[in-house]
């Protein structure tokens, strides 16, 4: 018979930690002096197993009894003990339900503050009344000879019927169950999220460092600017100024005299660059000494150093990096791999769809910016052009007018003698007149053009004669009082 869900624990007690307490079921014999009365015997049959039902007491043992006053159970617990069986177990002869009552019920308590618990090395089990008046009945009928049992006829056919036939308890407390219990279905859980977030980090963490190893091996082959693409700012170190070419100024129209070349101090600069594009200073021939960026533009070293070294690699004529092809001065970081290949996957959309990607508020506005650029120079807009081919134009006019300003003007004697910043707002002084008269004389001429053009063509000779008199008329009015033009 089985009850797994019809017993309960009221000791823990197993000094020698079996896995399973198993036994020949008995009641223990009390003595005469024994403190249970009448009654309690009375709840047990006269031909119950004992010990004495045994041929020897070699046998592991389960004792059963009645749980009824504390004397007598302790009666009961010591004449276990004295046994030494492997367990014991109680019932409430009263109890008629079909568990017993809780661990925590005070009946189960024995008055000592559970000294009992720990007095008896043997663990303690309790079961419904029902089941131990019923497992009593069974004691009794199975206490004598194979003869007396019940079947024994058909038992004796089978066995020696000089064998007895006795009640074997067995109580699993491994607590091996095959589903574990919640906290643990818990911590299994956690730990394989765990373990998964663990790796999913570690190959986040190899991706990520393999692309920052590209990267920077693509820097170092000169692939990538970091710093023209706008990812990060980047500074020339001292040590890379002092190996960039610095010689003295020769122009080209007089590198063109052989009288004018001198040793190899000087050089021919590949640009018509006659003043220095940062303080606006004019470079004197076979006299200023300059210095010259990879792109081939020149400055004075007191002016492109500090600018080089303190806040940009980059030419401020060109935009070019002025450092060595695969230097990189900086470690390169995720954010510099998200930003690089965020560029390099607009200029492929750029190039496929043949139009810029819609701005979003990922993009900057240095992002949208290079998205035009490069549009405009892969698709050559026609405005773009007209507008660039103009500029160009206007910046050469201006570059001209400049040159020619410098070269043939010379500034006063007062303000040579007050330095260079005097001498470069004298010269933007200068400009500014030259071309507020320029522009005088650009309006002025096409007046006149506009004036002298007929408005229509007319077939009809008196009507034309007509209206170019009124017209002559408004033009003399006009010169006399201009708002009647």
């Amino acid at each position: 018979m089985e009850a797994s869900q019809l017993i309960r624990t009221l000791s823990t007690n197993n000094p020698l930690h079996y896995g399973i307490i198993q036994g020949l079921l008995y009641v223990p014999e009390l003595p005469e002096s024994s403190p249970c009365g009448s009654d309690v015997i009375s709840l047990i049959p006269v031909n119950v197993t004992t010990l004495a039902d045994f041929p020897s007491y070699n046998y592991p043992f389960i004792g059963i009894a009645p749980w009824t006053t504390a004397p007598c159970v302790s009666s009961y617990l010591a004449s276990m003990r004295a046994s030494k069986v492997r367990g014991a177990i109680f019932f409430h002869p009263n109890n008629s339900t079909a568990q017993p009552p809780p661990v925590s019920d005070p009946s189960w308590s024995l008055g000592d503050g559970g000294q009992w618990k720990s007095a008896n090395d043997f663990p303690v089990y309790a079961i419904s009344g029902m089941l131990g008046s019923f497992i009593l009945d069974e004691l009794a009928q199975y206490s004598g000879n194979m003869s007396q049992v019940p079947y024994g006829t058909e038992l004796v056919q089978i066995y020696d019927p000089q064998d007895s036939i006795r009640l074997y308890a067995r109580m699993d407390v491994s607590n091996n169950s095959g589903i574990p219990s919640l906290w643990v279905f818990l911590i299994i859980v956690l730990a394989i999220l765990l373990a998964v977030v663990l790796i999913t980090s570690l190959i986040m963490r190899l991706i990520q460092r393999r692309h920052r190893m590209l990267l920077q091996r693509r820097v170092a082959s000169g692939e990538v600017d970091l710093e023209a693409l706008g990812i990060k700012r980047l500074k020339v170190p001292q040590e890379h100024l002092d190996k960039m070419p610095q010689y003295t100024f020769t122009s080209r129209a007089e590198a063109t005299d052989p009288a004018h070349v001198s040793e190899t101090a000087t050089r021919q600069v590949p640009f018509s660059q006659p003043t220095c594009p940062i303080c606006l200073d004019d470079f004197v021939d076979n006299e200023t000494i300059v210095r010259e960026l990879p792109c081939n533009h020149i400055f004075h070293p007191e002016c492109i150093d500090p600018f080089l070294r303190d806040n940009s690699s980059l030419c401020p004529m060109c935009k070019k990096s002025a450092l060595p092809p695969g230097y990189c001065p900086v470690e390169v970081t995720n954010l510099m791999v998200r930003r690089e290949r965020l560029i390099r996957r607009m200029r492929q959309r750029v190039h496929q769809t043949g139009a810029p990607p819609t701005p979003s508020g990922r993009f900057s506005a240095a992002m949208l910016a290079l998205h035009r650029r490069m549009h405009r120079e892969s698709f050559g807009m026609t405005e773009h052009r007209r507008a660039s081919s103009m500029s160009h134009a206007l910046g050469s006019e201006l570059h001209t007018m400049v040159r020619n300003v410098t070269h043939h003007e010379a500034p006063p004697p007062e303000v040579e003698a007050q330095g260079a910043a005097a001498r470069r707002a004298w010269r933007r002084e200068r400009l500014a007149r030259e071309q507020a008269r320029t522009y005088d004389e650009q309006e002025n001429t096409a007046r006149a053009v506009d004036v002298s053009r007929p408005l229509c063509k007319l077939t009809d000779t008196n009507l034309a004669t007509k209206l170019a008199d009124e017209s002559s008329g408004r033009r003399i009015a006009g010169r006399i009082i201009p708002s009647l033009e």
